[in-house]
């Protein structure tokens, strides 16, 4: 077996133990995925059963519209990175975005907030005189 891990006696040696070769390759992957997965910042999804994400839309939304899908209950985990949703379909944790669930009360209590009229009176702001006004005198 030829590789840059020197797992295998050498020729004449006698013979070599597959278990302790297994061992030796599994540390070794081991190691190398964790120096890549800290080199290139990966981290776990924080998702978890029971909670609401939004999908990511394609790349190139047109201006004005939603980048991300309306939220979708997570079903259940099914491997490191990827999540079967209510929808039916699986999606990799690079999709997903975290979105905090609003209640139906919660809902319904913002539009009674919108439906509601309020007398609102126009503010006027206060003005500041321009800075070259100083010099002159204004009757």
């Amino acid at each position: 077996m030829q590789t840059k891990l020197n797992i295998l006696p050498l020729h004449g040696e006698g013979k070599c133990d597959l278990s302790a070769v297994r061992e030796k390759v599994k540390k070794k992957q081991d190691k190398m995925k964790r120096y890549t997965d800290h080199k290139r910042g990966a981290h776990n999804p924080l998702f978890d059963a029971g909670g609401r994400v939004r999908i990511r839309l394609l790349r190139a939304t047109p201006k004005g519209h939603p980048r991300y899908s309306a939220p979708v209950r997570v079903e259940k985990r099914v491997g490191t990175n990827t999540f079967l949703l209510s929808d039916g379909k699986k999606w990799n944790a690079a999709h997903l975005a975290y979105s905090p669930g609003l209640t139906v009360c919660a809902s319904n209590a913002l539009q009674q907030t919108h439906n509601t009229t309020h007398s609102s009176v126009k503010v006027s702001r206060m003005r500041r005189e321009p800075i070259w006004h100083k010099d002159y005198v204004i009757k």
